[in-house]
C-alpha cells in the first residue's frame, strides 16, 4: 500500500565570508505543522560572526511562519 504525504520545504544558510556558518531547514507538512531545524557547521565563523548569523536565523525563522501562515 502506498502512504504519501504532501510537505513543503524551505532550506536557507548563513554565509559568512563565502562559507556555510549556520546551515537551516524547515518543513511543513499537509496538516499545517511546522518542524525547524539549524546546525551550527563552522562554530568559529559563528563564533566571530555571532550577531549575523542570529540575523538570519530570525529571517530565516519569520519566512517559515509566513509559510505556516500561508497554509492556515
Amino acid at each position: 500500500m502506498l502512504n504519501t504525504q504532501k510537505t513543503i520545504n524551505l532550506a536557507g544558510q548563513s554565509i559568512i565570508e563565502d562559507t556555510v556558518a549556520v546551515y537551516m531547514n524547515a518543513t511543513l507538512n499537509e496538516n499545517g505543522e511546522l518542524s525547524t531545524n539549524k546546525a551550527v557547521c563552522n562554530k568559529k565563523l559563528y563564533d566571530g560572526n555571532k550577531a549575523a548569523c542570529r540575523a538570519d536565523i530570525d529571517a530565516f525563522e519569520e519566512m517559515a511562519y509566513a509559510l505556516e501562515g500561508e497554509a492556515e
